[in-house]
């Protein structure tokens, strides 16, 4: 689990170093562009899956730029924490996000955002010292609540589709292929809502 720690703390720096803290990011927009409704987050995330039926845990996360309260468009990357019974499947992507509802009503119920996110991209699969390239797709649904104005964690499920481009020791597309449980920490700048515009402007 050493490899999957330094993996988390390289998260963790990064998303310190990209989203400071409302107190030293006071007057500094996110690029430059916060007052246009834009913004963007980052943070680490635990991914629970399989290779061939052999369970791997995943790190990793994603980085994503906000056109909005709703559409989000950035980059997930996929590392695995040692392999699976010799197994491993390494993959980044671009990613396009998109939150289907904001929830209205009790203060909790404001809080619970609801999202529909898709990567599409590659990475190496690797047995034996044998390595070949390979094509992954993994749409994702997630329910993410708010902890913070800045800070979200979200719970949810994705499923991995990998295509191997070449032979690699007998495994097929679905050795590869499969569900995983998805723990998401979000940290960074959100826009807000269009009822909390609506609120707002009343």
């Amino acid at each position: 689990m050493r490899r999957f720690g330094v993996i988390v703390a390289a998260g963790a720096l990064a998303v310190g170093a990209a989203f400071p803290p409302p107190a030293q990011a006071e007057g500094r927009a996110l690029l430059g562009l916060e007052q246009h409704g834009w913004g963007g987050w980052a943070g680490p995330q635990f991914k629970p899956t399989a290779l061939a039926g052999t369970f791997c845990l995943y790190g990793g996360g994603p980085v994503v730029f906000l056109a909005g309260p709703s559409l989000g468009f950035g980059l997930n990357v996929g590392l695995p924490d040692g392999d699976a019974g010799g197994l491993s499947l390494r993959y980044a992507g671009a990613r396009g996000r998109y939150i289907l509802s904001s929830s209205e009503g009790s203060r909790l119920l404001s809080r619970l955002h609801l999202s529909l996110a898709l990567d599409v991209g590659g990475g190496v699969a690797a047995h034996d010292g044998r390595r070949v390239a390979a094509a992954v797709i993994e749409p994702e649904a997630l329910a993410a609540i708010s902890l913070w104005p800045s800070f979200r964690v979200g719970l949810g499920a994705s499923y991995r589709l990998a295509v191997l481009l070449a032979p690699l020791g007998g495994f097929s597309a679905l050795d590869l292929s499969g569900p995983a449980g998805v723990v998401q920490l979000q940290y960074g700048r959100f826009p807000p809502s269009r009822s909390s515009h609506r609120e707002a402007n009343r």
